[in-house]
């Protein structure tokens, strides 16, 4: 009779037990970052009676007799699930998604949270306003973090009206196609480099017709441009092709060569 109460007597306490912690979830339902824990239980080691016996000559073999002895609590665990994800509209509250935890401060020593509301003091620090105490991190150089290991984290620290420096702007690049066809137009100004190297600073631009410069063996430069008899292309081989269709006057290298008004068709190679 006894036993019987001990058993369950240590069932309701264990249950009590188990609603303890429950009410202490229900509790939380509004705590930032709560995670709510869970109650198991295992069974108490049992009081044998009788042993088991093996089965023989005209019998079988037989069950022991055992008497439990009530149940006990065999963990309370916490559930990091995470939580529903919501807007508070104060861009300073984090929340944490999968595994991790948040490094909270007070100077000496270090306490890990899933609280994410976070705000700044007057000081600019980054704190926990509940206890004040700092959010650990590391801050970052010219928009680089160097270094992430938990022995160089320190206190984020953003003071109010902190600005970056301007940085002027080194090099911009435009890679641009200009349509031979389009008409000149009216700008501002414009620096436009020509094949030669040389470069002229304009307000109004005309594309000129597409132009190859060949350099012959003799350091003699010759121009191809819509007077060409032969549609060149980048690449193009030279040899066999008609380079003039138009009348020649001369033709401009280390000295000037004055060739006759004659028209004719020159070949190279």
């Amino acid at each position: 009779m006894m036993r019987s109460l001990y058993s369950g007597v240590s069932g309701l306490k264990n249950h009590q037990t188990r609603m303890d912690v429950v009410g202490n979830n229900i509790s939380n339902v509004n705590t930032t970052g709560f995670k709510s824990s869970r109650v198991t239980f295992s069974d108490t080691l049992s009081q044998t009676l009788s042993g088991a016996s093996a089965p023989a000559d005209g019998l079988g073999g037989t069950n022991p007799k055992q008497i439990g002895l009530g149940s006990s609590v065999s963990s309370i665990d916490t559930l990091f699930t995470d939580g529903s994800v919501q807007n508070t509209g104060k861009n300073t509250d984090l929340c944490l998604s999968g595994n991790g935890l948040f490094v909270v401060t007070n100077g000496s020593e270090k306490y890990y949270t899933r609280n994410g509301a976070f705000e700044f003091d007057a000081k600019g620090n980054f704190v926990m306003p509940g206890s004040g105490m700092f959010v650990g991190g590391w801050m970052a150089k010219d928009g680089v973090i160097e270094d992430t290991t938990e022995r160089n984290m320190g206190v984020i620290n953003i003071p109010a009206g902190k600005t970056m420096g301007a940085t002027a702007t080194t090099t911009v690049n435009y890679n641009k196609n200009l349509n031979a066809n389009v008409e000149g137009y009216t700008i501002s100004n414009m620096v436009v480099k020509y094949a030669d190297g040389t470069s002229k600073t304009v307000t109004n631009y005309v594309p000129n017709p597409p132009t190859i410069m060949l350099d012959t063996t003799n350091n003699t430069r010759i121009t191809l441009d819509a007077n060409a008899a032969y549609d060149f292309k980048t690449g193009d081989s030279l040899y066999g092709k008609d380079l003039f269709s138009q009348e020649v006057a001369f033709v401009e290298g280390p000295a000037k060569v004055t060739l006759s008004k004659k028209k004719f068709r020159w070949k190279y190679g």
